[in-house]
């Protein structure tokens, strides 16, 4: 106000011109002592995303960072990654804008449980969040203005998550749709049985994972499905493409399930870890009914089956039936409780055939959990 007031009392001079001059002062004495008040910016590219609710999938790893911004008062960007047991991931916010004063908050799968934040209180700095992932699932990152005041030109920033001190040069998308219905598969958790490396699939049923050159097998697992495995190669310079079609779980679910860790669809271990394999059956409307029981395996070294008919009540070589019998109820059952496992991927069925005869030529009703086990 007093340089302005200076201008305005001079006596010399054309007073338009000296009102002109009190105003542009004014107006540029206002923006450099009151940055909350800005130019307007148009949305970035990934709004809406401004809850959980609305999250949107980011490639872990990725070749290039999320460009966002602050557009409107208290906007907030949300994120949302598939996080491995062990393995420290690392949230970067860069290129930060010099009116942004940034703040990384990481939630829980609930998208309401606060983990952890992250900030330095300093606008225009960049934030780092170290974070070793303590279980296996959906996490959210939410990043916000400290003062939701400050929105507007220069509060754009750059976004990335990584897996700390790993090294990824080859990337493979696609898109996972149902088997049946055709449509997008939203929420899919996408994996490879190399480095522990993740990804979701979006509202399109679109992914993108990295990882580095080789043959790779990508797993695609979500509720309600059955568990999908291919064999890709990644290769420098070349987006591998590989297309998943998830086939709907059959009324097994209602009769069979089995489980590693707790876990259906897939989970991540490694050697030094313990693997426990547990099934379960509802009889329901096939109570007494004599059917085939099938618990076997594929592994990286054969297949293999439980054994129930000689009596060992354990795992042998080949892929025989399991046990011949009325169906019952049966409470969860530990079948596997092992360590040592060596690296590769395992995938566990429990299937049954309604037509009891040693070989499945009845109605099958299946369930299968995928294990990826990686070194230490």
């Amino acid at each position: 106000m007093g340089i302005g007031f200076i201008c305005y009392q001079k006596k010399a001079g054309n007073s338009f011109w000296r009102v002109l001059i009190a105003f542009i002062v004014l107006t540029l004495w206002s923006i450099l002592y009151y940055p909350g008040t800005a130019l307007s910016i148009a949305p970035d590219a990934y709004e809406p995303d401004d809850t959980y609710l609305t999250a949107k999938t980011i490639t872990l790893n990725g070749a290039a960072p999320q460009l966002h911004n602050f557009h409107q008062k208290g906007d907030e960007d949300w994120v949302k990654f598939y996080g491995i047991k062990g393995v420290p991931y690392t949230i970067k916010v860069s290129n930060v804008g010099k009116r942004a004063d940034v703040v990384i908050d990481l939630f829980e799968s609930d998208g309401t449980t606060l983990i952890t934040s992250k900030d330095d209180y300093l606008a225009g700095h960049d934030e780092k969040l170290y974070w070793p992932c303590p279980k296996e699932g959906f996490y959210y990152v939410r990043i916000r203005s400290y003062d939701p005041n400050q929105y507007g030109d220069d509060t754009g920033y750059s976004l990335e998550i990584d897996i700390t001190a790993a090294s990824f040069d080859c990337t493979a998308q696609g898109i996972v749709t149902d088997s049946i219905t055709k449509l997008p598969v939203k929420d899919a958790v996408i994996k490879t049985d190399h480095l522990s490396n993740t990804g979701i699939t979006d509202e399109l049923g679109g992914y993108v994972i990295t990882d580095s050159e080789g043959t790779h097998n990508i797993i695609v697992s979500h509720p309600g499905y059955e568990t999908s495995i291919q064999s890709a190669t990644f290769q420098l310079g070349t987006t591998t493409i590989a297309y998943f079609a998830l086939k709907p779980q059959s009324a097994a679910s209602s009769y069979t399930n089995i489980k590693a860790n707790g876990n259906e669809g897939s989970i991540n271990i490694t050697s030094n870890d313990t693997l426990t394999i547990t099934v379960r059956t509802t009889a329901g409307s096939l109570a007494g009914k004599s059917v085939d029981w099938w618990i076997y395996a594929s592994t990286p070294f054969g297949s293999v089956y439980f054994d129930v008919m000689s009596g060992l009540m354990s795992w042998a070589v080949g892929a025989k039936v399991t046990y011949e019998g009325a169906l019952f109820d049966l409470s969860p059952y530990d079948v596997l409780n092992i360590s040592g496992l060596p690296e590769g991927v395992y995938t566990f069925y429990f299937d049954l055939d309604d037509k009891m005869d040693g070989i499945k030529d009845g109605n099958i009703y299946s369930d299968s959990v995928v294990v990826i086990v990686s070194k230490q």
